[in-house]
């Protein structure tokens, strides 16, 4: 009986400790506001998307959800950069690289770095089904927003497991 005690000890030391690894992707999530256009309509791009934050940089992207003014894009399927480099978020807008664009390219969302109207970054959302909503604009003039997601690291869930299992244990032994 002991060593089947011992056995599952060790078991379930095995499993707190292959959750306590390093977190390797997470959810964040990102919102753009363009600046008002002639009409004073302003459109905004919503989304989230799993990468590994590097620093001020979410890169290793995937796992796109994109709304363009509420409406929302399914099968995005590519991010890329327009400069070659890696496609990455950052948490200071002129730092993004990258352009979302779905399988036939009706819907595109990106940062064009150097396109502006005094060489500065553009920003561009266009969506082939909505011609009358697409944008464009400087960056300066416009709102950017990327946020983690609240998700618990893989080592909180193994320190809580670890507790649930101390406790549990006192309380079996307290019983006797």
């Amino acid at each position: 009986m002991s060593l089947i005690r011992h056995r599952l000890g060790a078991l379930a030391c095995a499993a707190v400790l292959s959750l306590a690894g390093a977190a390797h992707a997470a959810t964040f999530d990102f919102s753009y506001t363009f600046a008002p256009d002639g009409t004073g309509y302003v459109n905004t791009v919503t989304g989230s998307v799993q990468g590994t934050q590097a620093g001020n940089f979410v890169e290793g992207l995937h796992d796109f959800q994109l709304w363009y003014d509420g409406i929302a894009f399914t099968g995005v399927t590519s991010v890329t950069s327009l400069d070659g480099g890696a496609a990455r978020l950052a948490s200071v807008a002129a730092d993004n690289n990258l352009v979302f664009s779905n399988d036939d390219f009706s819907f595109t969302f990106g940062f064009a770095q150097g396109y502006g109207d005094n060489g500065e970054q553009l920003v561009f959302a266009s969506d082939a089904n909505l011609l009358e909503h697409n944008a464009a604009s400087d960056l300066g003039a416009t709102s950017w927003s990327l946020t983690a997601a609240p998700v618990p690291e893989p080592a909180s869930i193994a320190l809580m497991l670890a507790g649930l299992g101390l406790v549990g244990t006192a309380a079996r032994r307290r019983a006797r």
